[in-house]
């Protein structure tokens, strides 16, 4: 009837899955045991020679069979424990007002009320001695009134429920809507994605292609300097061996004429 009623009530209920949760922890740890002791006997068995032991192949096949059932043992195991983890963390979430718990003192209420409203009205028929049937008659109004007044909350928690559901039919359908959006956008970026990498492929493709005509480019131009370069320096040489002939041809003109001059200055002499 308090607030401090309910949260005495939460309080409890989340300690009873508490305590399911930590039965459930308690069962995964002897799973995670018992999965060690299979992990370590199917080693002793694959190094059966190094650890000494002496058993026949036969004896070696049928200990693995039993190992490998073992293990489909331990994984059903395990996945009924993730099952029960579930549903126990479902169980938290639903913890409170509404829960089970109010729905079977519902039941129970509805129970009562009946029962109740059904041996009053057998009271009041006379069915009873005196005291109980003057008893019976007298409540029998109050009861009426008690029933009204129970009639209109249950039709106001009937509203309050349709409304909820109501609400909750249109959340989902947002959710449904947004996870249909969600689905379309992954395919409109999966083509997207899938028409970037043809763009970036063919802004690559293209891109090498300027870098080799650079390339290209480069290189021609790096051979034409290097025969321009040949040339200036063979026609430099061709110049300077023309000047050098020229200065040669200089030289010997002025030997031969400084030859004759000695030749005639000797002829004059005799």
């Amino acid at each position: 009837m308090t607030e401090g009623d309910f949260l005495r009530r939460e309080a409890s209920g989340e300690r009873q899955w508490n305590t399911v949760s930590q039965k459930l922890q308690g069962l995964t740890i002897e799973a995670d045991k018992l999965q060690a002791m299979v992990n370590a006997l199917r080693r002793v068995l694959s190094d059966a020679d190094k650890q000494g032991l002496s058993k026949d192949a036969a004896s070696r096949q049928r200990l693995g069979a039993e190992l490998e059932a073992n293990e489909r043992d331990l994984k059903t195991y395990r996945d009924r424990i993730a099952a029960y983890r579930e549903a126990i963390e479902m169980g938290r979430v639903q913890i409170g007002f509404g829960d089970q718990r109010y729905a079977d003192d519902d039941e129970v209420r509805t129970r009562f009320r009946q029962l109740f409203a059904r041996e009053v009205q057998l009271a009041a028929s006379g069915q009873a001695d005196g005291d109980t049937v003057a008893y019976a008659r007298t409540i029998d109004s109050v009861l009426a009134k008690a029933d009204a007044v129970e009639s209109r909350v249950e039709g106001m928690r009937r509203d309050l429920e349709a409304k909820v559901r109501g609400g909750a039919e249109e959340l989902q359908r947002q959710v449904d809507a947004e996870a249909e959006n969600i689905r379309v956008y992954a395919d409109r970026l999966d083509t997207l994605d899938q028409n970037a990498r043809l763009l970036v492929g063919e802004v690559a493709m293209k891109n090498f292609g300027l870098v080799r005509d650079r390339l290209k480019s480069i290189v021609l131009r790096a051979d034409v300097g290097i025969v321009q370069q040949a040339w200036e320096t063979r026609e430099e040489q061709r110049f300077r061996v023309r000047d050098l002939q020229r200065e040669r041809a200089r030289e010997e003109q002025n030997l031969n004429d400084e030859l004759r001059e000695v030749l005639d200055d000797a002829g004059g002499q005799q």
